[in-house]
C-alpha cells in the first residue's frame, strides 16, 4: 500500500469510529469535530489517484439508512441550509441542502473503502474512495462551508 493509502483509510477509519461513537457532546464541539474531520479527509482525498487494473472484490456495508439513523443522533447545530446548485452556472441557483444527508453519503463511501481494506483489497478501497471523490467530496465541502458559516456567524 502507498503512505496516502494509509493514511486516508486511518482518517477514515477515525471518522467512522466517532460517528459510531455519537459523535461529541455539544453543538459547538459536533460541528468543529465534523469540520475537522472532513477537511482532513478531504485534503487527504485530493492525493488519491485512481489506480489502473483493480482486482475484484464484493463488500457490503451499513445502508444508508442505517448510516443516516445513526448520523441522526448527532448533536448538530442544524439540519438544512441553502448553497448554490451550480456554483459555476452563470446565473446562480440555490437549493436546500441537508447536512444529515451529506454525513450520510459521506460515512457510506468512506466506509465501503474500509471495507475493503479489511478484505485484503487495497487497490479496491483506493478505487473506490478516488473515483467517488466527486460525490463524497462535494458533500464534504458543502458541510464544511455550512459548519464554518454557523461557527463564525455573530
Amino acid at each position: 500500500m502507498t503512505a496516502p493509502l494509509d493514511e486516508f483509510a486511518s482518517a477514515a477509519a477515525e471518522y467512522l469510529a466517532w460517528i459510531e461513537a455519537g459523535g461529541a457532546s455539544g453543538q459547538d464541539r459536533t460541528a468543529h469535530d465534523i469540520r475537522s474531520h472532513l477537511s482532513r479527509l478531504y485534503a487527504m482525498g485530493l492525493r488519491l489517484v485512481e489506480p489502473d487494473g483493480i482486482e475484484d472484490a464484493d463488500v457490503e456495508g451499513r445502508s444508508y439508512d442505517a448510516w443516516r439513523s445513526l448520523i441522526g443522533k448527532l448533536d448538530v447545530p442544524f439540519q438544512y441550509y441553502y448553497a448554490a446548485l451550480d456554483p459555476l452556472a452563470d446565473e446562480a441557483e440555490f437549493g436546500t441542502h441537508d447536512l444529515l444527508d451529506d454525513l450520510a453519503d459521506i460515512t457510506r463511501d468512506l466506509e465501503e473503502g474500509l471495507l475493503y481494506m479489511r478484505v485484503g483489497a487495497p487497490r479496491c478501497a483506493q478505487h473506490h474512495w478516488a473515483s467517488l471523490f466527486f460525490h463524497w467530496g462535494e458533500h464534504a465541502t458543502q458541510a464544511i462551508a455550512a459548519l464554518h458559516q454557523w461557527a463564525h456567524r455573530g
